[in-house]
């Protein structure tokens, strides 16, 4: 799987020739035929999607010869198509989609235009929801404060991917240019226009808590005014938390909820610390969503894969306690335990790392 692929991890016994490739082959022309535009040539757009001849485009359209896995899979990309539903594996294997992040090749700012691209798609259909269970803090918080997004983008190029342009790079909260930030408030509103469950937990704060004394100790910071700095803007994100809750309704900070403002539940569970996992439910479709390398993802309409996230999401809620809208006692509980956690680490009388 490579940056700008459709990826697909097969399993060892995994072989496109055991398959029938002409149904597959069928049905996906039938597909791309169902959705072109009007007066359009179908073995022109092929032949143009696949950059062949016309005559190897009809070819293939009649069947006298196979698609290989690249041609399906070039197809697939080109029309939006998800390609597991054409080879329909079963038997455990799941097709997933994603980029890599690699130097030379990673842009942030690409990054940020995938995310804000993908929830466009999504903007105008109903219903939808997300559903999602936290390790760590949502990375859609962060993009709310950037303070603490810088912190955390520096974070993510320099230690966890050792970009070579950031081994001599000082922190700063300027990293983020102005494309990025006007891409980071389209996403904001995107966000907030989708109703959402969230699973959290009282150690969601905790990787943010141990990245700031990484800092403290080693001198990353340029000030104690800068560190001070990256704490207030994480108590204002857990602030802006507990405001939702309260409400039952997500917008961003600084402004007040309304009438167009989209629902939140939020649940705690005690112990289940989740993997950064989601679930996007939009129409009849389910699509899961991977967390990994820390930022990276992967995603895939695999029916059977979503399925099996969604029951094991709502297993889990089932065994855990909402704090959205009522449970106020448990929600301050909830929220001031994170507060004195912040406070903690920031006092210096709890520290995971040794001196």
């Amino acid at each position: 799987m490579r940056t700008g692929t459709t990826g697909f991890i097969p399993s060892p016994t995994f072989n496109i020739a055991n398959m029938d490739t002409r149904q597959i082959q069928t049905t996906l022309f039938n597909t791309i035929r169902e959705n072109q535009a009007a007066g359009e040539s179908f073995p022109e757009k092929i032949a143009g999607l696949l950059d062949i001849s016309t005559d190897s485009a009809y070819r293939r359209i009649r069947g006298e010869k196979e698609l290989s896995y690249s041609e399906i899979c070039t197809l697939c990309r080109q029309m939006n198509l998800s390609l597991d539903q054409f080879l329909g594996l079963g038997d455990g294997q799941v097709l997933f989609s994603g980029n890599f992040i690699e130097e030379g090749i990673f842009e942030f700012t690409d990054y940020l235009k995938e995310i804000r691209d993908t929830l466009s798609l999504i903007e105008h259909v109903n219903p939808k929801q997300l559903i999602y269970q936290n390790k760590d803090i949502s990375v859609f918080y962060y993009f709310m404060f950037p303070d603490l997004l810088a912190f955390k983008y520096y974070i993510w190029m320099k230690q966890h991917f050792a970009f070579k342009s950031f081994s001599q790079r000082e922190f700063s909260f300027d990293l983020l240019n102005t494309e990025q930030r006007e891409l980071l408030n389209e996403i904001n509103r995107l966000f907030i226009g989708i109703p959402s469950v969230e699973i959290m937990n009282p150690d969601n704060v905790l990787t943010d808590l141990r990245q700031i004394e990484y800092f403290k100790l080693t001198g990353g910071f340029g000030s104690a005014d800068d560190m001070e700095r990256v704490y207030k803007s994480l108590e204002n994100l857990v602030d802006h938390l507990e405001m939702q809750a309260a409400s039952g309704r997500k917008w961003l900070p600084g402004e007040s909820p309304d009438s167009a403002s989209q629902p939140i539940t939020v649940y705690v569970h005690d112990f289940h610390h989740g993997d950064n996992e989601a679930v996007m439910l939009v129409n009849d479709q389910i699509i899961s969503v991977l967390t990994h390398t820390s930022i990276n993802f992967m995603r895939t309409t695999d029916r059977q894969m979503g399925e099996y996230s969604y029951q094991f999401m709502q297993n889990i809620i089932r065994k855990s306690s909402l704090i959205s809208g009522a449970g106020e006692k448990f929600r301050t509980r909830f929220f001031n335990l994170i507060r004195e956690r912040i406070q903690l680490f920031r006092s210096n009388q709890v520290m995971s790392l040794q001196r």
